[in-house]
């Protein structure tokens, strides 16, 4: 059997803004110099903002302390995935930020120092541009065999489109045939 007890004082939590409550951003107010306070009590907020999506998956998870943002601070798309992450301090994001796409992929990449961002790339990842590279082959390698004949086909297409246009904008209905040289005509059995 395990007794635990405390002495001391119970922290006012009211006097400082904090909240054992779940707070969302419907409860708090910015303030012009950035700072957020509850709009219960004006007081500037410590603590831990958190909201979910209607399916009750967390959507943001803000950090708090004195009303500036603190810590860690990470929102998730609708499906679950995670899509920022990042410290920040005194309301001021710090080191690298990382947003990352619904489907996982990491898109953009922020780096801090003194709230200043010295660095920001964006686009795939090295994850992401390999898969879209590896796709990318086995388009080609099914171009090449397997739908051979659909990309011929539509090859053929394109061109008699083309010739039918041009002989549609000409006079001479037999002029456009000049620009297309035949070597040979086969007709298949």
């Amino acid at each position: 059997m395990v007794v635990m007890s405390g002495c001391g004082k119970k922290k006012d939590s009211s006097a400082t803004g904090t909240s054992e409550e779940k707070i969302t951003g419907a409860d708090l107010i910015r303030q012009s110099d950035g700072r957020f306070t509850l709009k219960s009590t004006g007081q500037a907020f410590t603590g831990v903002q958190k909201e979910n999506w209607p399916d009750s998956t967390p959507k943001i998870e803000f950090n708090f302390e004195d009303g500036w943002q603190s810590g860690r601070c990470r929102a998730w798309h609708e499906n679950g995935r995670l899509g920022m992450e990042g410290t920040w301090k005194m309301g001021q994001p710090v080191g690298v930020v990382h947003e990352w796409s619904p489907d996982g992929m990491l898109m953009r990449r922020m780096e801090y120092r003194n709230g200043t961002k010295i660095s920001d790339i964006t686009g795939p990842s090295a994850q992401a541009q390999a898969q879209i590279d590896e796709k990318l082959k086995e388009r080609e390698a099914l171009d090449g065999q397997e739908w051979k004949a659909e990309v011929d086909a539509q090859d053929y297409e394109r061109t008699f489109v083309y010739l039918w246009d041009r002989l549609r904008e000409t006079r001479n209905d037999w002029s456009v045939w000049q620009e297309f040289s035949f070597n040979q005509i086969v007709i298949p059995n």
